[in-house]
This record gives structure tokens, sequence and C-alpha cells, in this order.
């Protein structure tokens, strides 16, 4: 067998006999969401987990220091962890650390070593740390915790007896047995040459950031909430707006050097003139506030979006970005051109999700520096080096405050389900997605699928953050070429129809019974109502009026999903109205042929108008009905259609195939 040196973790949980015999099944949820987080800190640093049987956890490192400290955080975190439970059903780890020599045999280690650290892990506290003297002198003037001289300890199975130190960290029961107070030396202050250097390094990050900013000339500014708080936010670039709000956290200047979207800000820029902004409590933005919310971050947005007088802009939701932009979309449809969503989930936070998020926060209420870096590695589990990891944890930091990380992660995991605001979305939209996120990649296919005619484009890998150039483009070509697509082709009203065209009627079910069942005040209150209805879909799809028809309108598309998800967004609204005016409801039919049209001027003609209209003319009541063209150009884009058979049509020789498209 293969003999090491390695540094040995040994945990058990004090009194598990007699938390199991008062409540067997909470006993096992502790444990397991304890183990957890205690195998999540020992990746951390640079440990492995070796076995764990029952209540037992045995770890190796090979570093004492990184052993040391991680049992340090360890305790400190399921501490704070307890803190939330009645005081009989606290679970309270032991644990000892030796550095011995061990034998190896594939994953698993035995020996003295082992057993040493086993029996000094039966000298600790519950919630306490005991270390043998190979430890104690290893790691002398490199970390700062006292310990306390057990002296020797005669242990079971041990023959002679070992040296013991019990570490002082602050909180846990009094202690027993023969003690003197020790110090271990710690790292003398830094010498003013090594000051001087370190805030001349200091000096060189910020130097990097802003020349970073003014080589992309970023212009920063500041604004005011309407209930009083300081925004500061940024444009780069010319173009079409296109406004992304911030994820999780961010920091206006340092989001362009240690920040993971900076190859993404800057191709965006390219071709828009790119918004993004700091919400209150991160960043450049005021910190010192007393509450955040959603509600709150929505405000916010407002504020950037009116202080640079935008009237209508696309919005990209990076991560958690994409809930404030559906959650402002609600509030504010007409002034939204485009939603684009990457690693967006709308539902409530799934149980793996939450319990990672509790971890995490467990973790940075112990130690910030060992929580940021715990939140890079989650973002970013196949991504780069130990310094890559380093330089993201510290971008965190300076985007936001522990205090508030920690306000931030409470809030995400209480979050309310956004589901039922996606079936309302009428305007072009694309989701993204990475199949390993950690959020979850059904929950991406789910936001894509209910929201009416929105694009799909599944990526691979397992990072939420993008870690590489490659990575950082698969999330801004795709936005571009998609938002790209309708201002080809919005300039001129009809320059560009030569390929095919997705047309659209309306007719009033029944106009000349709606002129004798109302008078003509009535009558004209719905067709402006129609009327109103009907160009703001429209406009929201990216879509051209393109006549009256008397009792409708007719439109043109160049996409047929946005035509479709027009149609279905226009009798929703219908709909809507007829509940709330029941004395004057009223019906619309709807139908949708795709083909290439004549061109005269501004007018269309030729068999794709006639038949569009013959399906208007066919359809029921409250229905939408598409010719079989449209529903394959729109096959896999999330909609629902049901054949209605054949059927002959006025003006046309063959039957038409012919589907409906439920309206939800």
């Amino acid at each position: 067998m293969e003999r090491k040196l390695t540094a040995i973790l040994s945990a058990d949980v004090e009194g598990y006999s007699r938390l199991m015999g008062e409540d067997e099944e909470a006993t096992i949820r502790t444990l397991t969401s304890y183990r957890q987080a205690m195998e999540t800190l020992i990746r951390m640093h640079r440990g492995r987990v070796v076995d764990c049987p029952g209540d037992n956890l045995l770890a190796e490192f090979g570093s004492v220091v990184d052993a040391v400290q991680c049992a340090v955080v360890i305790q400190t975190t399921l501490r704070a962890e307890n803190a939330n439970l009645a005081q009989r059903r606290r679970m309270e780890f032991r644990i000892g650390i030796n550095l011995g020599d061990v034998l190896v045999e594939g994953e698993r280690i035995y020996g003295d070593g082992v057993n040493i650290a086993a029996r000094v892990e039966g000298l600790a506290d519950g919630g306490g740390i005991c270390i043998t003297g190979t430890v104690f002198d290893q790691i002398k003037g490199k970390v700062s915790v006292n310990f306390e001289d057990l002296g020797p300890q005669q242990v079971k199975n041990i023959a002679e007896p070992i040296r013991a130190y019990r570490a002082v960290l602050g909180f846990g029961t009094a202690t027993a047995g023969p003690q003197k107070k020790i110090e271990v030396p710690r790292r003398q202050p830094p010498s003013t040459a090594r000051k001087r250097r370190r805030e001349r390094s200091a000096r060189t990050n910020i130097n990097q950031i802003k020349i970073a900013a003014a080589k992309l000339k970023q212009e920063i500014r500041f604004c005011k909430t309407v209930d009083g708080v300081t925004i500061a936010y940024s444009t780069m670039g010319q173009g079409p707006p296109l406004v992304v709000p911030p994820q999780w956290v961010s920091h206006l200047e340092a989001d362009l050097i240690e920040g993971p979207f900076g190859d993404v800000y800057e191709a965006l820029r390219q071709h828009h003139m790119l918004v993004r902004f700091d919400k209150r409590g991160t960043g450049l933005s005021e910190r010192n506030v007393s509450e955040l919310s959603d509600d709150l971050f929505v405000i916010d947005l407002e504020a950037v979006v009116d202080e640079l007088k935008l009237q209508r802009f696309a919005l990209y939701g990076l991560s958690a970005g994409g809930r404030l932009i559906l959650d402002y979309y609600a509030k504010h449809p007409d002034r939204v051109s485009h939603l684009v969503f990457y690693g967006t989930s709308a539902a409530q936070p799934v149980k793996e999700l939450s319990k990672g998020a509790t971890i995490n926060l467990s973790v940075i209420r112990a130690s910030w520096e060992v929580g940021s870096k715990l939140r890079a590695e989650r973002m970013v589990p196949d991504g780069g080096t130990r310094e890559d990891i380093e330089r993201l944890a510290c971008w965190i930091r300076l985007a936001v405050t522990s205090d508030v990380a920690q306000r931030l992660i409470e809030l995400a995991l209480s979050r309310k389900d956004q589901r039922p605001l996606l079936s309302n979305v009428s305007v072009p939209t694309l989701v993204i997605h990475r199949r390993g996120d950690h959020v979850p990649f059904a929950g991406g296919q789910e936001l894509a699928s209910k929201i009416p005619g929105a694009q799909f484009i599944p990526l691979e890998g397992n990072n939420h953050l993008p870690s590489t150039h490659g990575e950082g483009l698969e999330l801004a070509t795709p936005v571009i070429e998609f938002l790209a697509q309708d201002r080809e082709h919005l300039p001129a009203k009809f320059a560009d129809i030569g390929a095919p065209v997705t047309l659209l009627f309306t007719d009033i079910e029944a106009s000349t019974v709606l002129t004798q069942r109302l008078d003509d005040e009535g009558v004209q209150r719905f067709l402006q109502d129609h009327n109103d209805m009907v160009g703001r879909a429209l406009r929201s799809y990216a879509g051209t009026e393109v006549k009256h028809t008397g009792d409708g309108i007719m439109g043109s598309f160049i996409s047929a999903s946005r035509a479709v998800g027009c149609a279905l967004h226009i009798q929703r609204n219908v709909a809507n109205r007829n509940v709330a005016n029941p004395e004057d409801a009223v019906k619309l039919r709807i139908g949708l042929n795709a083909g290439e049209p004549i061109v005269e001027g501004d007018i269309l003609s030729g068999t794709l108008v006639q038949l569009a209209r013959g399906i208007c003319d066919w359809a029921e009541p409250g229905q939408v009905l598409v010719s079989d063209v449209v529903r394959q150009l729109v096959a896999g884009k999330g909609f629902e259609f049901k054949p209605v058979g054949e059927q002959l049509l006025k003006g046309f020789d063959e039957p038409v195939a012919l589907y409906k498209v439920p309206v939800r």
C-alpha cells in the first residue's frame, strides 16, 4: 500500500443518540443539510471528503493551514445555522485535526494518523476544535486563532500520550481539564514598504478600471428615484437602446474589469446604446438603504429610463435581471420592444436551489471572504483557475457589502411565482439557457414555452456566469442577431417585402347586428377600442398595419410566430374587455396566412391576401384560424394547433386545410 503524510479532519455529532431518540426524521434532515454545508466548505479549502459513516465525517487536506481554517469556518457556519433551531434540536459537531502518516488504498485512508484524529476529536466540546501537537507546530504564524494547551492526553488505543490543543473560538461551552492559554503567533502587521506596495496595487486596480471605462466610452451619471434614492447608470455605444438591468449584484466600473459579463457588454455596445445601472444598495448607487425589494428595483429601472427619456427599448435580463425585466414589462408593456432572458426562471426557487443559497448565506454570515468565493464557485463550477475564482469573488465584494448580500439572498429565497405573467407577454422574446446551469434548465424551457412565440436557444455547459470569451459571445451574438431582425424591416412600410410575409386579418362579429344592438356611441366606442388594441398589438409584435377593412384591420409580419402571438394577444385583450364591459361585449374573428404577396406601392394583393381574408371569414367568433403554411412555419415554437379539416373557401377551387389556435 502507498503511504503519505496528510492532514486529517475527523468530525462527529455530540449527543447524536439523544437527538435520534427524540426525533429521527428531524435529526436526519439536519444532519444531511449540515453535512452538505461541510462538504462544500471542505472543497473550498482544497480538501477531500473521504468517508461519511453515520454521524461521522472524515476528510483530508494537503495543507494543515487549510484544514484548520476550514474547521473554524465550519464551526462558525454551523453555529449560525443552529441559532435557527430550538435549543434541544441544535446539532453540534466536534472536530479533531491531526497531521500524520496514513496508508492509502484507492480513495480510503487508514492508520494511526486517522485514529489519532478521531481520538483528539473526542477531546473537543460540541461546536469546538481540538488539534494535535504536530498540527500546532505547523500553523504557528499562519492562522489567527488562539489555542488552549490541554497538555499530554492519554487516549484509547494509542500507546503514547498525545499533545492536544483546544481552539478558542469565542463561543461554545466551558472547557475542562488542564489548560493553558496559548496565542499562536500571528503574522506581524505589514511593513511600511509592504503597505505602500498594497496601496499602489489597489490604486493600480482602480486606475485599470477607470482606464477601461474610458476606453469603452462609458458615461456614468446619477438620477433620483421617486422615493429619493440615488441610482448610478451608464451608457455605452450608439444605436437602438438596449437596457440591461443588474444581475444579483453589479458595479458599473468593476463590471468591465473583474465582472463576468465584460465581453458581453463590449459586444452589445457595438450595435446598441447600451444602458446599465446599479440597483439600490449595490455598486455606485446609494448603498445605505433601509429596504430592498423587487418592487423597489423596478422603481430603480423606471428612474433610469425616464431620466434618459427612452420611449421604447429592448430589455435584456441576465440571471436575476430576468425577473426584474418581467416585472417592469408587466407595468409598462407599451414601452418595451423586445425581451431577452438568460439563465432565468419565473418559478419560485426550487428546493435544491434554495438549499444551496441557504448554505451560501450561512457561510457569508461566518466569513464574507469565504462566502464570496463560495458564491463565485457556485456560479462558475467549470470555470477557470483559482485566480479566476478569486477575481470573481473580489468583484462580488466590490459590488456589495456582506450585509446587503445576505439581504439579497434572503429576498431571492422568498420571491413570488412570476409564471402567471408569461402568457401576457406580447413582444418578441428570446430565451437563452445553459443545460447544466444551477438555475434549472427546465425553468428556461418553461419560460420560453409559456411566452407566445418566444424563441429558445439552449447552450451547452454548466456555468451560470461566463468564464471565457467564447462563453461571453454566446450571450451576445444571438441577441444582436435577434434584435437586428426587426430593425432591418421596419424603416419602410413595404420596402423589404419581396420575401414571404404572414398576413393577419381581424373581423368584428356580425357588425350589422352590432349596430342594431348598440347605439351609435356604443358602436363607436367598440370600434375605437378595437383599433387601439389591434394597433398596439401590431406594434408590440413588430407588425405593420396595412389598412382598415371597414369591420377590421389587415396587418403584415415578417415573422409567422410573431403574427400568431399577436393574434392570440388580441383575442385575450378582447376577452378581457368583454369581461369589463359586458353590456357591449363583442367578439373578433382572426385569420392568418403566409406567402409572397404582390406589392404595388402601399398595396398588397394576390392569392395570399385573398386566402388570408377567406380564412378570417371562416373563423368562429373569438377564434384564431390559420393555414397549414402558418402551422408549419411556427412548428416547435410552443403554439398548439387543432385541425378543423379541409374547407372550401369562397373564391377557391381546392379545399384548404385549416387549424385553430386555442386562446389560453
